[in-house]
């Protein structure tokens, strides 16, 4: 009753990568695999975060219409698919995370890094909406909706990549520890920015 049917065939699909995986390379290999599946999930993210039920409530009417401050809709409505998103995470990772023979830590971080990307895409469907939210071409919204997310996904990926380079929290670990503390922060500003998103319809043209 919380997934669609996209994300239960891509929670399969990634599911089946991990023991594909799993049968392929050894244990210390698998945890390199880690990095491959890992930005192919989030992938497949993008598509359904930005196809999902928020998005749907974002094009309708009658989110706007409810007599509440808009940024408290705007926070009651992302609390809504965020529950989904973590239970997503942990029926994704847990699995993957015992297929590939991964330490605790490194599934809870894994979970987390999903749960800030499921944040960060949210967010950036919002501000798409608020920003393009009168645009009617569908083609020209996916296309701002993949720019936003690319630009707002540069800080924690660079956060990351800078501490495993750097040497500070090497391996995976550094690398979705730096995701985390990227993603987060980002996606909390870009709503407080676009807090006003369900003041009117008439804004985004619905």
């Amino acid at each position: 009753f919380l997934f669609s049917k996209m994300t239960v065939i891509f929670m399969a699909i990634i599911i089946g990568t991990a023991f594909v995986y799993g049968q392929i390379f050894s244990e210390e290999e698998g945890k390199a695999a880690l990095v491959a599946l890992f930005a192919m999930s989030t992938y497949m993210q993008m598509f359904s975060e930005g196809m999902g039920r928020f998005s749907w409530e974002l094009s309708k009417p009658y989110l706007y219409l409810i007599p509440e401050p808009p940024f408290k809709k705007l926070l009651m409505a992302t609390a809504e698919t965020l529950l989904a998103d973590c239970l997503e995470a942990v029926v994704i990772y847990v699995p993957v995370s015992a297929i590939l023979g991964l330490d605790p830590l490194t599934c809870v971080l894994c979970i987390l890094a999903r749960i800030s990307f499921a944040l960060l895409f949210t967010s950036g469907n919002i501000m798409v909406e608020r920003v393009f939210g009168t645009v009617r071409s569908k083609g020209l919204m996916l296309f701002f909706y993949f720019i936003a997310l690319i630009l707002l996904a540069l800080p924690g990926l660079g956060l990351g990549l800078g501490l495993n380079i750097s040497g500070i929290l090497p391996g995976s670990a550094g690398t979705l520890l730096g995701i985390i503390a990227g993603n987060i922060p980002v996606a909390l500003i870009v709503m407080f920015l676009c807090r006003n998103l369900l003041q009117y319809a008439e804004l985004n043209g619905k």
